[in-house]
């Protein structure tokens, strides 16, 4: 079980979520092997053979950022898979409809684990704020 440590803060220090072009280099052969499901009607056309677990030890919205990060990548080789991807308004409106229910799960898990609401506002991370340099935890299972 590989882990793969990156330094959020370090990396995204000047706000700008575009540095965790650095994450998907480092874990883009564990995402190509692990693959993902799809199905097609009643058929799987693709099955998931591993998974990936992000873990920032001191904050939910930079878990929550890498997290979906991570899913906005797998998305897109999802649509790719569906025949969908050709089609712009259809990858647009998955891909906003998918950032926006990892917004709502990061806010809905800080109210559990702090009683408040994600305080990165309308990105749903921290992305943008200044933060004590913390290591975030990327690990891969099989």
């Amino acid at each position: 079980m590989p882990h793969i440590l990156f330094d959020y803060h370090a990396e995204v220090k000047s706000g700008s979520a575009k540095k965790l072009e650095t994450l998907r280099h480092k874990v883009h052969n564990y995402v190509d092997k692990f693959g993902f499901f799809t199905r097609k009607g009643a058929a799987v056309s693709r099955e998931q053979f591993g998974t990936v677990r992000t873990n920032c030890t001191d904050c939910l919205d930079r878990t929550n950022a890498v997290q979906t990060y991570l899913g906005q990548e797998v998305l897109g080789y999802q649509l790719l898979d569906l025949g969908l991807n050709d089609k712009p308004n259809v990858v647009s409106r998955f891909h906003e409809m998918f950032k926006q229910m990892w917004i709502n799960n990061g806010n809905e898990l800080s109210k559990m684990y702090a009683g408040t609401g994600a305080l990165g506002g309308a990105g749903g991370s921290k992305v943008k704020k200044k933060q004590k340099k913390k290591m975030s935890k990327v690990t891969y299972r099989r």
